[in-house]
């Protein structure tokens, strides 16, 4: 929790170790460790799972996993800023940290159906995270099928109408912007849409 502080991400709850189920906290573990890529695995599998997507809401994890983003965006962090290069057994030109990132960001995504609001309620996080991510601007530049995937994902929990609140708004722009001069065509895509969106909402935003 220190290191997730220091980093300037928030967990929603002051002592969430206190509060997550055996089984979440287990899946915490699984994608926050780099040492066993079948523990990963089946993390993220589980992680899948637990939220559910297509299913009735009632009979999911969604609403717990929900009030875990702040720690699923910290672990997506750490594990993108991380320099070891270690390739994902049997997963071909892709290293285990970002694979893993890549299954959290689409986790997030899964779990916006169910929320739409995620990307507002976890404002503070989300931006921080795309925020921390610029660092590796190394990576922002490769192929699609790694980091710039995780971005477009991030950028799509965001909902212009978010525009019309300032105090969120103030600190977005700067951050989409930055993408913009990234490699990546896709990523330069995502962030042009995104802010001529927040511009259609609010016209005097920008």
């Amino acid at each position: 929790k220190a290191s997730m502080k220091a980093s300037g991400l928030q967990p929603v709850d002051d002592d969430p170790q206190d509060t997550v189920p055996k089984h979440l906290a287990h899946i915490l573990d699984g994608l926050a460790q780099n040492e066993d890529d079948i523990e990963l695995d089946q993390a993220a599998a589980s992680l899948t799972a637990c939220i559910g997507k297509g299913r009735d809401i009632k009979t999911t994890d969604a609403p717990k996993i929900f009030d875990l983003v702040p720690e699923l965006l910290w672990i997506l962090v750490a594990r993108a800023l991380s320099k070891d290069d270690r390739l994902f057994y049997s997963r071909g030109e892709i290293s285990a940290n970002l694979w893993t990132t890549i299954q959290i960001s689409q986790a997030l995504v899964d779990l916006r159906g169910f929320y739409p609001n995620l990307g507002e309620t976890h404002f503070v996080n989300l931006f921080t995270t795309l925020e921390a991510l610029l660092a590796r601007s190394d990576i922002l530049s490769e192929s699609a099928k790694q980091l710039p995937t995780v971005v477009i994902a991030l950028l799509s929990l965001w909902s212009p109408h978010i525009s019309t609140r300032a105090h969120f708004y103030t600190k977005a722009v700067p951050i989409i912007s930055a993408y913009l001069s990234q490699g990546n065509q896709g990523i330069k895509l995502t962030a042009f849409s995104l802010l001529e969106s927040c511009h259609s909402h609010a016209p005097r935003s920008l």
